[in-house]
């Protein structure tokens, strides 16, 4: 009987302690919620809303002809390729636009069908609507919950920062690269009829963000002809992509075996005079087509040159710069907030 009085006693004393440590933590909690991380909204919202404004606005503040104030300028930018200069000229990016684009081409492969690009229609940069989007979501989350660390609710504020984190996560992700393949080749096909001369079929361009540059990427093709590496069905796939799927390179002998017999397949019944003449059509090794064919613009493709080159944005540099503190910052409230009920 006094055994059992005992392990009650110690069961209440247990509860008794659990719940002061409880207590004790919860009013750890409230004061580093009112005292230190609610002074910082203001600071927070403020810091974000420069960054959406530099985005696309090119100014940390909002164009408002009341306040005299308006849109910054656009942003010039050098582009040119290091020693041989196969690449030079200018880019201009206002906003989410770049506005501007004129670039000299002194290239043995690219000369055969152009020596001049100028850009007539402005290409959008997607990735800078995006991540502006983000940081807009961002800042309307913290002035909907500005209150909110006043309340007696834990869940909610971690879940608030949880979610502050993957929005910044996505704007920052926006500034460091094409996260989105349809922002590339070769899913992306830039108008030829934005360019003066028309951009030829064979040439390729894309421009994009990376690590806070302005990117551009020429690609010269090389149209595939040969049957039946040439051929896409209604979907979009071509033969090529299907054969990939199929085959999954991984033993090479065993992929040439596999290849091969799948040509057989393709030419059998055609006669030998039709092999023959196919076999001698083709301009490549098959794994050649393999391993290089891409589907692009409703062809099938080679890369046969590319030219790359970029251009820091000093914009765009200072947004990212801005959202990377931010998120630092609101990732260490975060951690603080978890660790009292540790």
């Amino acid at each position: 009987m006094q055994q059992k009085m005992e392990v009650s006693d110690n069961g209440h004393f247990n509860d008794l302690i659990r719940l002061i440590q409880e207590e004790s933590s919860d009013r750890e909690f409230h004061w580093v919620a009112e005292s230190i991380i609610q002074p910082e909204f203001p600071q927070i919202i403020e810091t974000l809303e420069i960054v959406s404004n530099l985005l696309l606005f090119n100014s940390p503040v909002l164009p408002d002809k009341s306040q005299l104030s308006e849109r910054g300028p656009p942003v010039k930018l050098p582009v040119s390729t290091p020693k041989l200069e196969a690449l030079k000229g200018i880019i201009v990016r206002d906003g989410s636009n770049i506005s501007q684009l004129s670039i000299q081409l002194q290239h043995r492969q690219f000369n055969k069908v152009i020596h001049k690009l100028v850009l007539m229609t402005p290409i959008v940069l997607k990735q800078v609507l995006e991540s502006k989007a983000a940081i807009d979501s961002a800042i309307e989350m913290i002035k909907q919950s500005s209150t909110l660390s006043s309340c007696h609710d834990h869940i909610s504020l971690i879940q608030l920062f949880t979610n502050l984190l993957h929005k910044l996560s996505i704007a920052k992700n926006c500034l460091q690269l094409p996260t989105d393949p349809s922002l590339v080749f070769p899913q992306n096909v830039t108008e030829a009829s934005h360019f003066d001369p028309p951009l030829p079929p064979n040439v390729a361009i894309d421009v994009y963000i990376n690590q806070a540059e302005v990117c551009v990427d020429l690609k010269y093709l090389q149209q595939i002809v040969e049957k039946p590496w040439l051929e896409i069905d209604e979907s979009g796939l071509s033969y090529v992509d299907k054969l990939r799927e199929e085959i999954k390179l991984k033993n090479p002998t065993e992929t040439q075996v596999k290849i091969d017999n799948k040509l057989q397949s393709i030419n059998h019944g055609n006669g030998l005079f039709s092999n023959v003449m196919s076999i001698l059509s083709q301009k490549h090794e098959p794994m050649d087509y393999i391993t290089k064919c891409i589907t692009y613009n409703h062809s099938v493709v080679m890369i046969n040159s590319k030219i790359e080159v970029s251009s820091l944005d000093p914009i765009i540099l200072s947004a990212f710069t801005k959202l990377d503190s931010v998120e630092y910052l609101i990732s260490r409230f975060l951690e603080n907030l978890q660790d009292i009920f540790k």
